[in-house]
């Protein structure tokens, strides 16, 4: 799967499959939708799915805006569609018609995703298992994003990771594939109570990424956004 570049965001092509839960999701929710012409943002205009259906790629919209008078300059013109939902964007672009009084978007491109906040940190889980190895050790994360991980470590090897202090050529093994890292710093050290065991001391550790391997940057934020993708269609299924 290849993602796009914004520079601020990768925005990775969904599934033909996640494409239908994504539209399903936005027709039950009902979600706010913004269509505008391809790299134009003055004349973007607002609209709410009213339906979507699924062997025709089409959504029924209507307009946000109470005006009666109201009139797409968008109809029958190639416009791009884009929706915010939890924590990602979507966009995709496709054809806006006016059917029977009725705004009808048809889907004739993938649909887009990217994570929308960049700080958000993504959780370890039965889905996800994060691994950080450096000085011939391995370590269980408890979370990680772009910009670095979290972990528990004993009070005995804690010495090993003073604040401020830098590694050269760790690992992050993120569901078993191996992502360089160049150089790290650990940002924050906390000694926290043990939550197996009250009379036992912990320390949280926050290890901030530098510098990575060439590629795998790109790679983790893009893993990320998949692994953040298929917790949020997990809790739209259940």
């Amino acid at each position: 799967m290849v993602g796009q570049n914004t520079g601020q965001f990768y925005f990775n092509p969904l599934s033909a499959e996640e494409k239908i839960i994504i539209f399903k999701m936005l027709d039950k929710d009902k979600a706010d939708v913004c269509i505008s012409l391809k790299g134009k943002e003055e004349g973007r205009e607002e609209f709410r799915v009213v339906s979507f259906d699924e062997a025709d790629q089409a959504l029924t919209i209507e307009p946000v805006s109470t005006d009666k008078d109201f009139t797409s300059q968008h109809v029958g013109k190639k416009v791009v569609l884009k929706v915010s939902s939890g924590r990602f964007q979507y966009f995709t672009s496709g054809e806006l018609n006016l059917e029977d009084n009725k705004y009808i978007f048809s889907v004739d491109n993938d649909l887009f995703q990217s994570q929308q906040r960049k700080k958000d940190r993504l959780q370890v889980n039965q889905y996800v298992d994060i691994r950080f190895k450096v000085l011939g050790e391995v370590f269980k994360c408890r979370d990680i994003a772009p910009q670095g991980i979290s972990l528990t470590i004993a009070t005995n090897v804690a010495g090993m990771f003073p604040v401020g202090k830098e590694f050269q050529r760790a690992i992050i093994s993120f569901n078993n594939t191996n992502l360089g890292i160049n150089k790290a710093r650990v940002a924050s050290a906390k000694t926290v109570q043990s939550s197996v065991d009250p009379n036992l001391t912990m320390v949280h550790l926050g290890i901030e990424f530098i510098e990575f391997r060439e590629g795998d940057e790109k790679k983790l934020v893009m893993m990320i956004n998949d692994a953040m993708r298929a917790e949020e269609i997990r809790r739209h299924i259940r």
